[in-house]
């Protein structure tokens, strides 16, 4: 009932549209009138427009779509399990490594400064560009660390 009564409403603010005036006067006497009118008929259109398209269904953006999925099922008595359900058996093989240290060697690169060498004449009569030079402030070097090796079992 309610997309045919948008339907009919929409239909009924068109219809005076589809007929050209004989006479509509000077071009600029009412053109703000005609710009706050139009501006107002496409708001009304849209929102018109989505409500008959969009009706029932319920907002989804992209970025909270996991508040959409029920958190529990439309019977009553049955519940999801809880994701910690597993948790309680965690405590009891605490005593066993599941891994060692290992001493890894890794490279730490050099760290570089970029400065902003102005324009200028070069020794033989020719202009240079400004730019950038990297001015290198701290060498690389190796560095020993301790990495945790995980072992599964």
């Amino acid at each position: 009932m309610k997309k045919i009564l948008n339907i009919l409403l929409i239909t009924a603010v068109l219809i005076p549209f589809l007929f050209s005036p004989a006479w509509a006067g000077s071009r600029n006497k009412h053109l703000l009138e005609t710009v706050i009118i139009g501006t107002g008929v496409a708001i009304l259109g849209t929102a018109l427009i989505h409500e008959v398209h969009h009706n029932n269904k319920k907002h989804a953006y992209a970025h909270n779509s996991y508040n959409n999925q029920r958190k529990y099922s439309k019977h009553s008595r049955h519940r999801e399990r809880h994701p910690s359900h597993c948790r309680k058996h965690r405590g009891w093989n605490k005593h066993k490594k599941r891994g060692h240290m290992v001493m890894e060697k890794v490279w730490v690169g050099p760290v570089y400064r970029n400065k902003w060498k102005p324009g200028h004449y070069n020794r033989r009569g020719r202009w240079v560009k400004g730019h950038y030079k990297q001015i290198l402030i701290r060498e690389g070097y190796w560095e020993k660390r301790q990495v945790w090796a995980r072992s599964d079992r």
